[in-house]
């Protein structure tokens, strides 16, 4: 019996150093967010909102995202119920 436990506890103890866990990585400042709409103010109550279709690749799986921005405007009531 103890000589199948022998090789057993060898090989935990084998493992042991792979199980450590690395010092964490130096905290990075995220980026800023990419704006997909903004408002351009013409003066005198009046104005223009822009908003944007922006497209993400990933050459390396041959994959293309397009985001199409959409605004929905309406009177307050038509939101309320």
């Amino acid at each position: 019996m103890r000589l199948r436990c022998l090789p057993c506890f060898a090989l935990v103890l084998g493992a042991a150093p792979a199980c450590t866990q690395e010092p964490a990585a130096t905290p990075v400042a995220p980026a800023k967010a990419p704006e997909f709409t903004r408002f351009i103010d013409l003066g005198d109550y009046r104005g223009r909102l822009e908003v944007s279709i922006a497209r993400y690749t990933d050459a390396k799986q041959k994959i293309e995202v397009d985001l199409v921005s959409a605004v929905h405007v309406g009177e307050t009531g038509y939101y309320a119920d």
